[in-house]
Parts: structure tokens; C-alpha cells; sequence
């Protein structure tokens, strides 16, 4: 009795520390189901005769018993263990390679449990020390439900019983602001928009038509009979992405909530699906306080963070604030970062001649659509009503990013202030306002095109410290006062144009 129950302790922890089973299936190849399926659908249409099954399809079989073999060697291989301080892996085939990770150097920990996960009981596990590549984390690897929550209890242990701080996003709040400035949702409502003109503009006859008969056959006829059919599938498919990337959001930052507590950000969120992510405070290399036009005008923001290893995976926002009010914002960001100055600059774009130079180059390209329309009408006469629906919908993005510019052309600039660079810019419709400590910033560049030499602005562009290529654009500053403010603050530049770093 005694031997059996020390032999089923053994299978316990030898299992126990290995990944959830589900890995096996993910070692195979993509093209695995290109095979097994028609075996199996053999293996029925025979009734499933094994004999005349194996005789007909043995090499097939043999094939997949190997990729399987292989998958379940490989998983056998992938084992770790932890302790109060580190998490050791071991991958490779009989776990040769070993990687050691201790819990005060990680940058960013997540904890991912999707809806089919949580069928299975899975968890997906990210470590981050900022060591890897921009796509691959330092650690990744499944585990079961208890061992993935185990292993994020390890890690958070230092911050229990500490005192704490906890933002936590109201949920009205986060579902109005998400259905209201959702990029998506702002484009769904610009295309639509565009569909409905440019059906009035190429639907003539057909309102003709109907202001003829309306007295014998307004009732009888339904408007979906008059509207054309790529109208009608295009607003339809535009409607149901949006539909299910609005979804998608909210579930992902649903119940968000962002604790700070002995050095470290604990963020949870998600409904259904659930996410943790452990980032360490002195890991972060800048803030970003993000708008659309629209939320600036509404003053709302959403606030993310550069951490290595924090918004890397496919859409994973990098968000400690979800979009909320501003004054909602000030008051936590004061609790969250304290040392972090509010973003102001010393030096902006705000002399008479931004606001044309912002939107030059928008407003040119705001009449190229109308001129390939003109073009292409000889060539495509039949293709009349096409041609001038694209234009149209090409047309309203680049009327608005001129908008978009000239707003831009009063809120960028740049700064110093007790050891932190603060920047404001524009990247295409979005507004940043970026505030980084000087020593994670990696690179400065100063760049002139022939315009800017003329016209005496330049474009400062800072690259802050990250797995990924993180740099931010300060354009149309003047250059005089971008290179003294610069090497004033210890970023030394030579007389020439040409591009200096440190």
C-alpha cells in the first residue's frame, strides 16, 4: 500500500510539473488537421471497419502517429519548477535548455485564460524580463487553472498585506466611452455615412421613380429593393465587424481594475475570459495619455504604459487607465505615479504659420481621389457609380485628418522637467501626450527635410527603452529652440543638420 501510494506521489509531481496537455496539440504541425480529417471521415464511411481502415491509409496513419509522437516527446521534455524567489524552465528535448528567471528582474507577468480555456482548465503564461524580442517573451508556456494561479500568487506575494492603492473602472462609464469614441465604431459612422450620400448622389432615378408611384406603391415596396446590393452588403459587414470588435473590447477591459502595492501594478480585467498582468513600477520606460479628436473635445483619455512586455500580444492594449474623464485621470495618475510631472512643454508649435504647414500636406491629398475619379471616368464608363463612391469614401478620411492637423498644430510640443521629457505630438488621428524619465530614454534624432530648413522647424524624434521599436515624433518644433532645449538637458548636438544621439 505504502509503495503504491509513493509511486502515485511520483506521477503526481512529475505531472504536476509539466505543461497542461492541451500544449501537445499546439507542438503539432498547422497541417495536422489536413490529415486527420479525412482519415476520420474514412474511418466512418467504412463504419468503422480498423482492418480495411489501416490497409487502405497505413502510411497516412503512420505519418500522424509520429507527428503525434513527437508532439507528446516534445511536451514530455518542457518541465519548471519555482520557489519563493525564481521560476527555472526547462525546454527543449530532454529539457537540455534551462532558463532561470528570478521574480525581482521580471518586467511584465500575464496570465491569460481564454473561453475555450476555461472548458479545458488551461492558462496561458508570459514572463517578460525585456531580454527577448519584440514577439517572443523571455517564458511562455500552458499550464493547468491552479498551478498558472499558484505561480501569479508566487509573484505577487511581495505586495500582500502592503498598503495599496486600487483604480477601478465604472462601468457605465467604460461601456458609453467605448461605444461613443470606438475608432471603429467612429469609422463605421464616417463609411456609413458616405454609403448613404453616395447611394442619394447615384440613386436618382430611383428616387424618381419612387416620387412617381408613391401614392400607389410607397407601402408595397420594400427600400431594400431600391438600394443596391454592394451598398447594402457593405454597410452590413462594416455594421458586424464593429459589432464584434466593440464586443471583443468590452469584454477584454470589463471589471478592469489596477492595484498598486510594494513596486508593483496588479492589473485584472475581462469578463469570461480572464487577465492578469504583474508589471514592476521601475520597469516603466514612459506614460502615454491617449485621444481622438472626439475625446478631446469631450475630455476623455485613455492612459497606457511602455513595459516590456505589456501589450505585445495580438490585441493586448497596454492600458493602466481605460478611457474615463480627465479629472478622473488626474486624481489616479497622482496616486498610481506620483513622481511622474503632469506634460507640459517649454517650447510648442504655436506660431502663426503651424496651422498651414499641419495641414498642407492632409489637404493636398484630399483632392487626389476626386482627380483619379476624374481619370478613370473615360477609361470605365460603366463603372460610373463605383468610381464615384470610392472617391467620395476616400475623400472623407483625408477631410477629416486635416481637421485632425490643424487641432494638432496647437498641442504639439516638448519639455523638461525634474529628470522627465514630456512631448506632445500627433500620430496620424490619434493625440499623445508622452512623459518618460530621461534615463530610459535610448536615442534622440533632430531631422530637417528642404520645407523645414526653409521655414526653420525640424523633427525631434525620441526612442524610448523597450522590446519593441518605440519612438515618438515631435514634428514642426523650431529648431533653434529644440537643439538649445536639448543641450540644455544633456542631449549634446553638433552646429551641423545631421542626425546626433546619446
Amino acid at each position: 500500500m505504502e509503495n503504491n501510494e509513493k509511486t502515485t506521489g511520483r506521477i503526481r509531481a512529475f505531472f504536476k510539473r509539466r505543461q497542461h496537455p492541451i500544449r501537445i496539440l499546439s507542438y503539432a504541425t498547422k497541417q495536422l488537421w489536413l490529415l486527420a480529417l479525412p482519415l476520420a471521415k474514412y474511418l466512418i464511411a467504412v463504419r468503422f471497419d480498423f482492418q480495411s481502415w489501416i490497409r487502405s491509409h497505413w502510411l497516412e496513419i503512420l505519418v500522424l502517429v509520429i507527428i503525434f509522437g513527437y508532439s507528446f516527446l516534445r511536451w514530455l521534455s518542457v518541465y519548471y519548477y519555482y520557489d519563493k524567489e525564481s521560476v527555472t524552465v526547462h525546454t527543449g528535448f530532454f529539457g537540455l535548455r534551462s532558463t532561470h528567471v528570478r521574480f525581482s528582474e521580471i518586467s511584465a507577468f500575464s496570465l491569460n485564460q481564454g473561453y475555450l480555456d476555461r472548458l479545458i482548465h488551461s492558462c496561458t503564461i508570459y514572463i517578460d524580463t525585456g531580454t527577448a524580442s519584440n514577439r517572443r517573451s523571455t517564458i511562455s508556456f500552458n499550464l493547468n487553472r491552479k498551478q498558472a494561479f499558484e505561480l501569479y500568487h508566487s509573484i505577487t506575494a511581495v505586495a500582500k498585506d502592503k498598503k495599496k492603492y486600487v483604480y477601478r473602472s465604472r462601468k457605465k462609464d467604460l461601456l458609453a466611452f467605448s461605444f461613443l469614441f470606438s475608432s471603429t465604431l467612429s469609422g463605421m459612422l464616417v463609411v456609413v455615412g458616405v454609403i448613404f450620400q453616395a447611394y442619394r448622389i447615384m440613386g436618382r432615378e430611383v428616387q424618381i421613380r419612387l416620387l412617381r408611384e408613391v401614392n400607389e406603391r410607397i407601402e408595397a415596396t420594400p427600400i431594400i429593393e431600391v438600394i443596391p446590393a454592394y451598398i447594402l452588403a457593405g454597410a452590413t459587414l462594416i455594421f458586424g465587424l464593429w459589432l464584434v470588435s466593440f464586443v471583443a473590447n468590452l469584454m477584454r477591459h470589463w471589471n478592469f481594475s489596477c492595484t498598486k502595492a510594494s513596486g508593483l501594478f496588479v492589473i485584472r480585467s475581462g469578463k469570461g475570459a480572464k487577465r492578469r498582468h504583474v508589471l514592476r513600477k521601475r520597469r516603466i520606460n514612459y506614460i502615454d495619455y491617449r485621444q481622438s479628436l472626439l475625446m478631446k473635445l469631450f475630455k476623455v483619455t485613455t492612459v497606457e504604459v511602455g513595459c516590456s512586455g505589456y501589450g505585445k500580444r495580438h490585441r493586448e492594449i497596454s492600458a493602466i487607465i481605460p478611457i474615463t474623464t480627465n479629472s478622473r485621470i488626474d486624481e489616479s495618475m497622482k496616486q498610481l505615479l506620483p513622481k511622474f510631472p503632469p506634460v507640459r512643454g517649454s517650447i510648442d508649435t504655436s506660431d502663426k504659420l503651424a496651422i498651414p504647414l499641419f495641414m498642407l500636406l492632409p489637404f493636398l491629398c484630399s483632392f487626389v481621389p476626386g482627380i483619379a475619379a476624374r481619370i478613370a471616368y473615360p477609361y470605365f464608363p460603366s463603372w460610373h457609380r463605383e468610381i464615384v463612391m470610392t472617391a467620395v469614401i476616400l475623400t472623407i478620411p483625408m477631410v477629416w485628418l486635416t481637421i485632425v492637423k490643424a487641432a494638432a498644430s496647437r498641442c504639439t510640443f516638448m519639455g523638461f522637467e525634474d529628470g522627465f521629457c514630456s512631448m506632445g505630438f500627433c500620430s496620424w488621428y490619434k493625440f499623445h501626450k508622452v512623459t518618460a524619465p530621461v534615463h530610459k530614454i535610448a536615442k534622440v534624432e533632430v531631422s530637417r527635410h528642404p520645407f523645414q530648413r526653409i521655414g526653420g522647424s525640424c523633427t525631434v524624434t525620441v526612442y524610448t527603452n523597450n522590446d519593441k521599436a518605440n519612438k515618438h515624433i515631435v514634428k514642426g518644433l523650431n529648431h533653434k529652440a529644440a537643439v538649445a532645449l536639448l543641450r540644455e538637458n544633456g542631449f549634446l548636438f553638433e552646429e551641423s543638420d545631421g542626425v546626433d544621439d546619446q
